[in-house]
């Protein structure tokens, strides 16, 4: 993942969930195609809870 969208989802994250979510990153760097990055920017800003985001990336990485 280039770096600026690392920091992004980090930033998200972060200011979203606290610390807690930031082991969510490493599933988050294998994800090379920009349309999913910016459906997964969509359901963090949209989500609850970090459980909406761990199941999202489940999603992503059986398809």
């Amino acid at each position: 993942m280039i770096p600026y969208r690392r920091l992004t989802f980090r930033l998200l994250l972060e200011m979203k969930f606290g610390s807690k979510a930031l082991h969510l990153l490493k599933k988050i760097g294998k994800i090379e195609d920009s349309e999913e990055l910016t459906l997964l920017k969509q359901t963090i800003r949209m989500s609850k809870d970090i459980k909406e985001i761990e199941e999202y990336l489940e999603d992503i990485a059986r398809s």
